[in-house]
């Protein structure tokens, strides 16, 4: 009697199943049948398409479209739609997450003057120091052309007697490498290359601010049309870069 009770009421448990996965494709054909793929749909309509057999039909690119006219390269892909807005690679999910994601590898964290101002500093440095001395030494020379032994871990400095071989061995090298003349043209030359780079940085910055104001006045307030939440799929936080 309890197996008969058992056995009756997984049937109707599983019917009941069957009926409500029946009743979720009727709304879903219902649903489909209604659906106009010119007209803008909301995040919630978006994430409904999105879990039916839709999701994988380029009639997402076309909803795309409607949702975000000014959206350009619009492109199904096996998890996302991704579209260009004024420049910014976007995605949108077709499996379940929320929102929408920027690409924002286009950021990058500008160091004032970079690496090339700390090597131009640091071989400035070398030769102003070595024009300070008023009458330079053998041993000055030799040390403005090898400051320290090579190929080692470790800093390692030559002895005079090594020095002295230097000297012997490389006595032209070292006095046409240590001419004050060239070495006002090196730095002549130094600066002229760091105004350049000081000058492209200004203008890497400039337009970097630029799209960061686009991202933030434009964008952001267009794509919160559709949802809430903004997120960043690669590259920097959208935060951190407002801050």
């Amino acid at each position: 009697m309890i197996f008969k009770e058992n056995f009756y009421g997984r049937k109707s448990k599983a019917i009941d199943i069957i009926r409500s996965d029946i009743a979720d494709k009727q709304e879903q054909i219902k649903f489909i049948e209604e659906l106009d793929v010119t007209r803008p749909v909301t995040e919630e309509q978006w994430t409904y398409i999105c879990r039916t057999p839709l999701r994988t039909s380029d009639i997402l690119v076309d909803i795309v479209k409607a949702i975000f006219p000014d959206s350009e390269k619009v492109e199904l892909h096996e998890e996302v739609v991704e579209f260009c807005l004024h420049g910014f690679e976007c995605y949108i999910s077709t499996v379940g997450i929320h929102g929408i994601g920027i690409d924002m590898l286009w950021y990058k964290y500008i160091r004032q003057y970079g690496e090339f101002a700390d090597k131009m500093d640091q071989e400035c440095k070398r030769i102003i120091e070595y024009l300070n001395i008023k009458e330079p030494t053998v041993y000055d020379r030799v040390d403005y052309v090898y400051p320290f032994k090579p190929g080692h871990m470790k800093v390692f400095y030559y002895t005079n007697a090594e020095k002295d071989k230097l000297w012997h061995d490389n006595k032209e090298e070292i006095i046409n490498r240590t001419d004050p003349e060239r070495l006002q043209r090196i730095i002549s030359v130094k600066m002229i290359r760091f105004e350049e780079e000081k000058n492209k940085q200004a203008e890497d910055e400039q337009v970097q601010q630029h799209k960061i104001t686009i991202l933030r006045d434009k964008i952001i307030p267009y794509l919160r049309r559709f949802t809430e939440t903004i997120y960043y799929c690669k590259g920097q936080s959208i935060e951190e870069i407002f801050m």
